[in-house]
């Protein structure tokens, strides 16, 4: 893992679907974690107010 301490926490999902792709299912089931995840981020307030939809 040799990601830079300055994108650490800042964005896991690249970290998170790099480590799952190991077939195009499973590549497809990191990217829809991802998404879920993303509003666990602590980005903003907003994200967490909206409906998770994409």
């Amino acid at each position: 893992m040799d990601a830079p301490q300055c994108h650490r926490g800042a964005m896991p999902l690249t970290v998170a679907v790099r480590l799952q792709p190991t077939e195009p299912a499973v590549q497809r089931k990191g990217v829809a974690l991802a998404t879920v995840e993303f509003p666990l981020i602590p980005q903003s307030d907003t994200h967490r107010t909206r409906p998770v939809s994409a």
